[in-house]
Parts: structure tokens; sequence; C-alpha cells
């Protein structure tokens, strides 16, 4: 939760094998990004566990129940170009994951100090919040903000 609920902005890059609970870590951040060397699984199944560290409640937030549930339940490994297709990841690195990352964390920065703060506040109490009305509340507030910090 640490890592989810932080105000900055947490990215993964992921160069290599990305399974159980380094999956779950990843699935933790805000942004993965990954290069064609990424393997990511949840191999539990092959010895008759299940994750517990989030991922059963944060992948199917991310790729969808059915997904989530068919790579639980058979362990499969996928690529990072098929982690890209069904937005495990945001995008494929052209060579180092790592480098992509440090790219697009240094095009968030320039946004403003607070910017993320701000987007991931309005994101994460969506989320949780049900009504429209109340959603379109908090956006102008976190607007009224982002303003202030340009001013």
């Amino acid at each position: 939760r640490t890592i989810s609920n932080s105000p900055k902005l947490v990215i993964a890059a992921i160069d290599g094998f990305c399974m159980g609970g380094g999956l779950d870590l990843a699935l933790s951040c805000d942004l993965r990004y990954g290069s064609d060397r990424a393997i990511f699984a949840h191999p539990g199944a092959n010895i008759g566990i299940i994750t517990g560290f989030g991922g059963t409640y944060r992948l199917p937030q991310i790729v969808g129940r059915n997904k989530a549930e068919q790579l639980f339940a058979t362990a499969e490994r996928i690529t990072a170009s098929q982690a890209l297709e069904i937005g495990l990841i945001q995008a494929l690195a052209n060579n180092s994951a790592y480098e992509l990352a440090i790219e697009k964390a240094t095009q968030f920065a320039s946004l403003g100090k607070d910017f993320i703060s701000h987007i991931k506040k309005l994101t994460h109490l969506a989320s949780k919040n049900p009504t429209l009305q109340s959603k379109v509340l908090l956006n102008y507030y976190h607007q009224l903000e982002c303003l202030k910090e340009k001013a």
C-alpha cells in the first residue's frame, strides 16, 4: 500500500523476469514499462498457492477479471508484447525499460511539483467514490490547486 498510496509517481522498469511477488510489487506501481526481455507470470498455480501480496486485487483492475483469472489459474508466462496488449504495461522499451522510465519520469516532472500528486488523488478518489457529482467536485478542487501552482 505504501507504493500505491504514495503522492509521487512510482514507475516500474522491468527488464527480466517479473513473477509472483515481483509482479505484485510491479502492479502496485503507477506505471510499468517493460523491455523485450521481460517475462510476466504468477506461477503459484504450479504449486497450488495464491499470491499473497495484493495481486488478486490489483491484477483484475489492470487487465480485467477474466484475463487475471486465466493468468492466476494457469501460471502462464507472457511476454512484454503480450503484457502491453492486455494493458499490464504501458509501453515496450526499444532497449532498456530503465532508460524509458527515466525519460518518462523527466517528462512528468516537468509538469510541476504537485501535478502528478493531484492526478493520483483524483483517480484514486474517483475509483472509490461512486457518484459523478462528487467526482466533478473533486476535479474542480484539484484543478484549482494546479492553477495555483502555475501562478
